[in-house]
């Protein structure tokens, strides 16, 4: 099986390409990272030119790899569209809508996505009061696994980054609701979860979560301070 590196979609998600180097008919599987998790993955042949087959298996391998990718985005984007217009006769979503259309961006943050937040801050306040790094990672989870990820993709290559990501954003939280430091036991079962070059102590995490609320927030410079802290790109 043959892995080609991860990119941008024609619509900005990641996607990973791997070609089956091990059947009679080369065949390439496409799965998609999106947004809140969301995924899809799709498979398509590439035949050879032969008399009596459909143009459509006559293309180049960038082509059929494209298509794929296409058509797993709009099917994404249709179950998106279909949920919105399952509840769009709500006044709060038309007024949203409205205020989107107008070019209004502070009074639709203030329709919609502000509410919204204030909702998921008093869940987590009732849950774990008081544990602000702890609401911040967990109503921000995408913004900071996509910056965590993005180092170890630059330090220690994409194989296993999102693993690695994931890993120690579990572990902070958990240091954050506990007080117990972030730590990788090499005896643990697996453990291609665990960064290698970068991450790998608890105040270089803490510091770099650190900077990324401050960036959050604003500030950008307590984050560009911790990113130059970080251990280079292993040779």
């Amino acid at each position: 099986m043959q892995t080609f590196p991860r990119g941008d979609g024609p619509r900005g998600p990641r996607y990973e390409v791997r070609k089956d180097t091990g059947t009679q008919v080369p065949t390439y599987f496409v799965r998609i990272a999106l947004d809140k998790g969301d995924a899809g993955s799709g498979a398509i042949p590439l035949w050879p030119e032969r008399r009596g087959f459909p143009r459509k298996w006559m293309r180049s391998d960038d082509a059929a790899i494209q298509d794929v990718v296409a058509a797993i985005l709009d099917g994404a984007d249709q179950r998106k569209v279909a949920l919105f217009k399952s509840m769009q006769a709500h006044p709060l979503l038309q007024e949203a809508q409205a205020f989107a259309r107008d070019g209004q961006p502070e009074r639709f943050f203030r329709a919609l996505p502000s509410p919204l937040e204030r909702f998921v801050e008093g869940l987590l306040q009732s849950t774990f009061p008081g544990k602000r790094e702890a609401h911040f990672l967990l109503r921000q989870y995408a913004f900071v696994n996509a910056h965590f990820q993005k180092v170890i993709q630059d330090r220690e290559g994409a194989c296993c980054s999102a693993d690695k990501s994931r890993s120690i954003l579990r572990r902070l939280l958990h240091h954050y609701l506990t007080g117990e430091e972030v730590a990788f036991d090499p005896k643990e079962p697996y453990t291609f979860g665990h960064p290698e070059t970068v991450f790998t102590s608890h105040q270089e995490i803490v510091r770099f979560f650190d900077g990324l609320r401050a960036l959050y927030y604003g500030d950008p410079e307590p984050y560009l301070k911790a990113l130059h802290d970080l251990p280079e790109a292993s040779k």
